[in-house]
């Protein structure tokens, strides 16, 4: 215990212990080297306060780094008065502290990719192919991507057998277009579908499974899934960013049917 603590504890004539809660800090010298923190609070004990007071921080170990209460004397007669007993308080270790830190930042790391695995493997399992159809034969495509283009061709929505850019989708659902309802639909993943490159329009171009987190106008939000073509990289750098809130629209018949509503 230093001289001015020692003599702050001699000048209290009632002392008791209490609690005191630290809710800010300033420098009252910014310029001096070593600097000194002064932490801003709230006092109580046996009957003190609550009332506001102020204590020098023990910057040389850190020992108020995470504690929302630190143990205090205080004077009944004069809440003024208090002195923060710093060695009641266990030695603060910036190592241990900065090793726990840096596990939780990577644990939560892991998460966010575990999370992000299992949204792919969802989108890939509603596609019926297998996942790796067209890294493993250049032969022509299987029933459901001949259906999938026959469908789309058929409507004029693939012109030269190609896939169309970001306004297709695959189900045009019930009703003419401009019954459908206006939303917005944030974008929360986005897996490649694949397709021969023949049936591509460029070497850049793909088809892709976007999962969309849908918000109707005074309904309650839900998730679906659309395929969407994409003409170029850069069309699709452009408007398929992870997070980005897109304007769709909603088939009345039946809101699972989702289109981007991008020109």
């Amino acid at each position: 215990m230093g001289f001015r603590e020692r003599r702050l504890r001699r000048s209290m004539r009632d002392p008791v212990r209490g609690e005191f809660r630290p809710t800010g800090s300033y420098f009252p010298h910014p310029g001096r080297v070593p600097m000194q923190e002064m932490l801003t609070g709230v006092v109580t004990g046996p009957g003190v306060g609550p009332v506001a007071g102020e204590a020098m921080n023990d910057l040389r170990h850190g020992r108020a780094i995470g504690r929302e209460v630190l143990p205090v004397l205080v004077d009944r007669a004069d809440p003024t008065k208090m002195l923060v007993l710093w060695g009641e308080l266990p030695a603060y270790d910036s190592r241990a502290e900065a090793r726990q830190q840096a596990q939780h930042a990577a644990e939560q790391a892991q998460r966010a990719t575990a999370k992000d695995r299992e949204s792919a493997e969802q989108a890939r399992s509603t596609v019926d192919a297998p996942a790796d159809w067209a890294r493993t034969t250049t032969d022509a495509p299987p029933d459901w991507a001949r259906t999938l283009i026959a469908d789309l061709v058929d409507r004029g929505v693939m012109p030269g057998g190609h896939i169309a850019d970001i306004t297709t989708t695959i189900e045009y659902g019930s009703g003419s277009r401009e019954t459908w309802q206006p939303a917005t639909a944030v974008l929360r993943g986005i897996t490649e579908v694949p397709l021969p490159a023949e049936f591509l329009p460029g070497p850049t171009a793909t088809m892709c499974m976007l999962t969309l987190d849908v918000s109707p106008p005074g309904a309650e939000p839900y998730t679906v899934q659309v395929r969407q073509g994409f003409r170029s990289a850069e069309r699709r750098a452009q408007i398929a960013v992870i997070g980005a809130t897109l304007p769709v629209l909603i088939d009345p018949g039946n809101s699972r049917n989702v289109v981007l509503r991008i020109p």
